[in-house]
């Protein structure tokens, strides 16, 4: 009987003690939580401020891209811009040619600007023309003879009278294989006696109406050569590129290489 009122007595005390520790343990558990989602919440809010630092250092690479840019073009932007500078002015120059009185240019002749191999040169396939065939064209002239007409008078230096020629034969016979070296040539003249403004657009005319002439390339480096003669850096930049791209087997290539290298910074 003693036994079974020790048990009923040490029941309770074990309950108790069974209650005691499982609290204790849930407070423990507790703590353990409560302190894994303080660690957790302490490093989402370090990736928050370190993305918040990112942001702002993203925010101001960007600022400063975006003043690069706007200091100093991309090659593609810099290259539209050239194209439009070098359109204007080259319809400012057509706007003062129409202007401009009908009497030949003033000043010395620029007879050294040319290099030995742009002199003009004695071609094979062209018959000579005697002096008094220049003198006195027959009435009626074969497409060959105003062709070696205007070379002869070229020769003789009679400048004037030879870009005239030049002109006549290419507004006559269009289609010529020698309509564009006709343009050339009058591109060629201005440029000797140094009148660039009137070279630029007489060899613009040849790049825009021959397009598939063998002209063309020689005709834009010189156009290049007289930009850079009245101070225009940027154009002949734009114009050489083209060459370079273009006409890579041209025999203009090497000068179109030289001029480029000289001008890039």
């Amino acid at each position: 009987m003693k036994g079974l009122r020790f048990s009923v007595v040490l029941l309770p005390l074990l309950g108790a003690c069974a209650t005691q520790y499982d609290v204790q343990r849930a407070q423990e558990g507790s703590q353990v939580l409560r302190t894994g989602i303080a660690n957790v919440e302490a490093s989402v809010t370090d990736v928050r401020r370190e993305v918040a630092e990112l942001r702002g250092t993203l925010e101001t690479v960007q600022h400063r891209l975006e003043r690069v840019a706007r200091e100093r073009p991309t090659p593609q932007v810099q290259d539209r811009q050239d194209l439009q500078e070098m359109e204007e002015r080259i319809a400012r120059l057509e706007q003062a040619e129409r202007n401009r009185p009908s009497f030949p240019p003033q000043g010395p002749v620029a007879t050294s600007s040319l290099s030995q191999s742009d002199e003009v040169p004695p071609d094979p396939d062209i018959p000579p023309v005697s002096a008094h065939e220049v003198e006195r064209p027959p009435e009626m002239l074969r497409e060959q003879q105003e062709y070696t007409l205007a070379l002869e008078l070229l020769r003789a230096q009679d400048y004037e009278q030879a870009v005239q020629q030049f002109r006549t034969f290419q507004r006559t016979y269009p289609a010529s294989d020698m309509a564009d070296d006709a343009l050339y040539w009058i591109g060629e003249i201005y440029f000797m006696q140094r009148d660039y403004n009137r070279a630029i657009l007489a060899l613009n005319d040849v790049v825009l109406q021959y397009e598939k002439g063998d002209r063309r390339p020689d005709a834009l480096v010189r156009q290049a050569e007289a930009f850079l003669e009245i101070g225009d850096r940027n154009s002949p930049r734009l114009i050489l590129r083209k060459v370079m791209d273009d006409y890579p087997d041209s025999a203009a290539i090497s000068k179109a290489r030289s001029l480029l290298q000289s001008l890039e910074p």
